[in-house]
């Protein structure tokens, strides 16, 4: 007697089961700790129908193949999910899992991971900690420094020298640096409102980025009458020192006298000073201090003058000088009290980054018998840190002969430039067919194109513009003017999503260059 296909595999399937289930079984004393295993189901058999079942023959047409598309499709469909085997995470001490923990819940919870843009910030009380501990170490260095200076004054060996002065210098920057960080914990619990805040048609709001600010080539001039009359045996000196103050920090240059620091007619001072980090609305204070003693002669002149005061003294006034103790001078306050510094301030001013253009700047509160002129001169150079890259397919508007034609170009924003390719790969073996120059733009914010001036969807534009020419002509997208020549970029994205992302990284391009490149294109 036949026995049919069917009747075979109905009463296979039990065995295969058991089977199956004795091939899944596995020993964990086998696995490693560490180990992950992939397990992959036996693929299941498709039961073959007799031709007089007609349910059988609905399954055997489903299951036909009849494209290579449909094969592909349920193939995928098909293909069973991957089982991940594993005994027990990785052992890990308990200081590693808490500062996993910590990192976990400041991704989860912090702002600041949600945009490459943001940079970590610094908690106003951790600042105000530090600001606290700042302030004692200085007020350390003006105690040690009046200990000197109260020995140095108690007697008249040191009286005008080097040393004199050099701790004068130090007492100033120690007490300056003190005064600031105060300053900056009273802003810190009183924070005033953020300026240059871009607030977008979306309701979002857009924030500078830092940036640095350099500061070099500093000269102080001197009044010619001053000058003429300083001579080279003179003992009038004047020294001066110069610092600058940007909320708790404070930067002071080298110090130059009168005497060893002149060139011409005025004081250089060589420093570069560089301040990185700082938003857009900064203030640099400037402030010029001033210390004038009267130099010792050398061992000549000092030989010379000595022997002639005493040649005029009497034997009377030689007796009496000698049974004469001079007191030592001390601290007017006592030997724990503090001293202020000698250096007094004879000048200060203001520097911002609507200054970055000039290099003069007039001093006020100079006092009418300093020998300063009454300004100084110094090059200011600020420089923004705008690190927004974003790449990706846009579909760019072009005039061909009066007709306008659509063209797919792969773009990268990068340094304040759209730069345009063919193709992806050529990126990095060729140069770009063309750039779109973002510090040249009037557009004050990009924004998508109503459907009735274009009808592709997903479309922004950004306006560049250059002086006028003689040779440009109207187009579809220039349109001259008396000075200026306008040029439009319009730009369509593949879907909204993208769209949005294009226009929140170049809003926040042209608010970086706008606000740190004070050009008059941008007013």
């Amino acid at each position: 007697m036949a026995i049919d296909d069917e009747q075979i595999i109905e009463n296979n399937p039990p065995e295969e089961e058991e089977e199956e289930e004795e091939g899944e079984q596995y020993t964990y004393s086998d696995l490693d700790e560490s180990t992950t295993e992939q397990v992959t189901p036996p693929p299941t058999k498709i039961p073959r129908s007799s031709s007089s079942s007609s349910e059988s023959s609905e399954n055997v047409d489903q299951s036909l193949m009849y494209s290579v598309e449909r094969y592909r499709k349920n193939k995928n469909q098909e293909t069973p999910d991957v089982k991940k085997i594993v005994r027990r995470e990785e052992v890990r001490s308990p200081e590693r899992r808490a500062m996993i923990a910590v990192q976990q819940q400041q991704e989860q919870h912090n702002p600041m991971y949600d945009t490459p843009r943001a940079q970590p910030q610094v908690c106003p009380k951790q600042k105000i900690k530090a600001l606290m501990e700042e302030v004692s170490a200085q007020q350390s260095i003006i105690h040690q420094t009046t200990q000197a200076l109260n020995l140095i004054h108690s007697s008249s060996e040191y009286k005008g020298s080097m040393e004199e002065v050099e701790a004068e210098r130090l007492l100033l920057l120690a007490a300056q640096r003190r005064h600031a960080c105060l300053n900056e914990i009273q802003r810190l619990k009183n924070p005033p409102a953020k300026q240059g805040v871009l607030r977008t048609s979306e309701g979002e709001e857009i924030i500078p980025c830092s940036g640095s600010v350099t500061i070099q080539d500093i000269r102080l001039p001197l009044k010619t009458e001053y000058v003429l009359n300083q001579g080279s045996n003179s003992r009038n000196c004047h020294y001066y020192i110069v610092l600058l103050r940007q909320r708790e920090n404070v930067i002071a240059t080298h110090m130059l006298s009168t005497i060893d620091g002149l060139s011409g007619d005025c004081l250089p001072f060589t420093n570069m000073i560089a301040m990185n980090n700082i938003d857009s609305d900064f203030v640099v204070e400037v402030g010029i201090f001033e210390m004038y003693i009267k130099r010792k002669m050398d061992g000549h002149g000092e030989t010379k003058s000595r022997s002639n005061f005493l040649n005029a003294l009497t034997p009377k006034k030689l007796k009496s000088m000698k049974n004469t103790k001079m007191p030592p001078v001390s601290s007017p306050g006592g030997p724990g009290a503090i001293r202020t510094s000698a250096f007094t301030l004879v000048g200060t001013s203001r520097l911002s980054l609507a200054s970055s253009k000039v290099s003069r700047f007039t001093l006020s509160k100079v006092p009418f018998n300093s020998p300063l002129e009454g300004s100084i001169h110094l090059k200011l150079t600020c420089r923004t840190k705008s690190n927004v890259t974003h790449r990706g397919w846009l579909t760019m508007f072009d005039d061909i002969s009066g007709y306008g034609a659509w063209h797919r170009r792969w773009c990268v924003l990068n340094n304040g430039f759209i730069s345009y390719w063919t193709f992806p790969d050529q990126e990095k073996i060729k140069p770009p067919i063309g750039s779109i120059d973002l510090h040249t733009s009037s557009t004050e914010e990009v924004a998508p194109i109503s459907r009735i001036l274009c009808a592709r969807p997903n479309t922004f534009e950004v306006v560049t513009c250059r002086p006028a020419s003689k040779y440009d002509k109207e187009t579809l997208v220039t349109k001259p003017s008396d000075s200026v020549t306008n040029t439009m970029h319009r730009m369509s994205a593949d879907t909204k999503e993208e769209r949005i992302e294009w226009i929140d990284n170049l809003n926040t391009v042209l608010l970086d260059l706008r606000t740190w490149n004070k050009d008059p294109r941008f007013n």
